[in-house]
């Protein structure tokens, strides 16, 4: 047993080393790409996205492009999610909570909102969130009054 986790270890150590200008690369176009894309996100969200609850209607569109838009916006959201738990860790560049948020707000789950008001409340977010905004003179993100009351007590 040791010995296969052993050759299994020295595989991925030559394959890294074989590989490390390819793998910098690809971390590099994420870092781009998720700052450009994050930048892009939030200025997209209304300022009031947080205080409303009512869903945008798909009603009128076709079944099948409502059915097929909700699964390309939950694997897009999976994918974002995932960069952002990446992103997260020490020593990974990159904009790992914001990621995080983007990529909840296109899933469909249950409690998503109360998640995503969770993670805005906290007081690095969402001063990130709208410092981003403001630099493009866009308006703060507006939160309910009961998160505001919450990240006063947690201040």
């Amino acid at each position: 047993m040791i010995e296969w986790l052993r050759e299994v270890f020295h595989f991925f150590v030559g394959w890294v080393g074989k590989n490390a200008w390819l793998i910098f690369g690809i971390s590099i176009i994420m870092v781009i790409a998720s700052l450009v894309l994050i930048r892009y996100l939030i200025l997209w969200l209304p300022a009031d996205y947080f205080l409303r609850d009512d869903q945008p209607s798909d009603a009128n569109q076709h079944p099948t492009l409502r059915v097929v838009m909700v699964v390309l916006r939950n694997i897009l959201g999976i994918l974002f999610v995932l960069m952002g738990l990446i992103m997260v860790l020490p020593g990974i560049p990159g904009q790992g909570i914001l990621t995080l948020l983007i990529g909840l707000s296109l899933m469909d789950f249950p409690g998503k909102r109360r998640l995503q008001l969770k993670i805005i409340s906290q007081r690095v977010v969402l001063n990130a969130v709208n410092a981003i905004r403001m630099k493009s003179n866009k308006p703060p993100l507006q939160l309910p009054d009961d998160v505001h009351s919450n990240q006063v007590k947690n201040a």
